[in-house]
């Protein structure tokens, strides 16, 4: 059984210079959210995600540039008890005070709707997959969100070693960030249920390309092993 839409949560996307040590900076990055900064308080769960190269053994996609480097080094996703304490964290953490110099971030503040729920919620995920989408520009938010939910029926067969799924609609961004209208939430309970049912049925690869063919214009994916902070 799918719950109900959760309680709105955050985002943030960090891209780091182009000349820093990624694990120095990850490491940093757990130290300033365990000293449990100000836009982070409020927050009932909060998880670290160390963004790397795609995992060896994923299937070959027909738009797969080739390109092993990730749009974004690291994320963090803030889960907060009401809508209220979410839009202040949104609006503290685009202040980015609390962000190490240097960094470059993207803000989304979301309203998740689940699709897939076959593991509970305290499990945590050896793989998270993010995508974030952006849906062509005649289209308007409900037709966007309308396609979407369509296509995540789709999804819901397709992606049989998918643990959860959920679909996060942008509520709001920073003005400068990416038209990011949409991130896709997808965990895995192991890595072999990302590589080798990621697209459980024959044909599964082609369907899924096929349906998002016709909402999405572009989309950036990333794979991280979640870390979780509280």
């Amino acid at each position: 059984m799918v719950s109900q839409p959760e309680t709105d949560k955050l985002f943030v996307l960090l891209r780091f210079p182009e000349n820093a040590q990624h694990g120095s900076v990850h490491q940093q990055l757990r130290e300033v959210l365990a000293a449990n900064p100000t836009p982070f308080q409020t927050a009932q769960h909060l998880t670290f995600c160390p963004i790397g190269p795609p995992p060896a053994g994923l299937p070959r996609r027909p738009d797969d540039t080739g390109n092993p480097k990730p749009a974004y080094d690291a994320a963090i996703i803030a889960e907060f008890a009401s809508s209220a304490d979410a839009k202040t964290g949104f609006d503290q953490v685009s202040a980015l005070a609390w962000l190490p110099s240097g960094l470059y971030a993207e803000i989304y503040l979301v309203q998740p709707t689940p699709v897939i729920e076959r593991m509970t919620k305290d499990v945590l995920p050896a793989i998270k997959y993010l995508a974030l989408n952006i849906f062509h520009d005649d289209l308007p938010d409900s037709a966007a969100q309308r396609s979407w939910a369509q296509h995540a029926k789709l999804a819901g067969i397709v992606h049989t070693g998918a643990g959860r799924y959920a679909r996060n609609w942008v509520v709001a961004r920073s003005p400068q960030d990416l038209p990011v209208r949409g991130i896709v939430e997808i965990d895995f309970a192991s890595l072999a249920d990302l590589t080798e049912r990621y697209f459980g049925i024959p044909g599964g690869m082609e369907r899924i390309i096929q349906d998002v063919g016709h909402f999405l214009q572009k989309g950036f994916r990333l794979y991280t092993p979640p870390e979780r902070i509280r």
